[in-house]
């Protein structure tokens, strides 16, 4: 067992090892860690903001016909991640935390949502505003949104890339109104 600064989200400062990783990108190794306490299982070390930049290049258009295809794929089930998000609920107000070129609040908006979007990086928050989706830029540590007022928010694959999660789930939690819905989605 190890002890690591900053350690696990409740707060346990002890590891137990499990695998290393080998990012090929980078060619960096990662150890997969698990706390004795809580059981998360997460990587380590954490990477600081400016690390992080490099895993998240701007995405780019591959052009052509299959790419159009893909594009007609991805619309189809961003549209069917906003409905499963949001069923039962009547349009209010929805933030996504980590919202990318912000797709799937537009697909939200479609459907008569109020649409608020989080995104760390400037320059993926403005192709977000571009698709006309209110995009503020920050990594949840500050949010600076007013709280109790959103009905619906959304972490689609970026709790896992949150800095402090533990911290982020908090401020989301002073974000909801009561009976508020929190959709959660994180790979494996």
């Amino acid at each position: 067992m190890r002890v690591e600064e900053g350690g696990c989200l409740c707060g346990c400062g002890a590891s137990v090892p499990l695998w290393t990783a080998h990012d090929r990108p980078g060619g960096r190794r990662f150890r997969v860690v698990r706390c004795p306490r809580c059981g998360v299982v997460r990587t380590t070390p954490r990477l600081r903001a400016a690390e992080l930049e490099r895993y998240y290049p701007p995405a780019e258009s591959k052009g052509g016909r299959t790419a159009w295809l893909e594009d007609r794929l991805r619309a189809w089930l961003r549209q069917r991640r906003a409905r499963s998000a949001a069923v039962g609920m009547s349009p209010g107000c929805v933030l996504d935390v980590g919202c990318g070129d912000g797709r799937l609040l537009a697909a939200l908006q479609a459907e008569g949502w109020q649409a608020i979007g989080v995104e760390r990086d400037a320059k993926t928050a403005r192709r977000a505003r571009r698709r006309g989706i209110a995009t503020v830029v920050t990594d949840m540590a500050r949010p600076g949104l007013p709280d109790n007022a959103f009905d619906l928010v959304i972490l689609w694959h970026a709790l896992e890339h949150l800095p402090d999660p533990s911290g982020a789930l908090c401020a989301i939690r002073g974000l909801l109104r009561d009976g508020g819905r929190l959709v959660v989605a994180v790979p494996n």
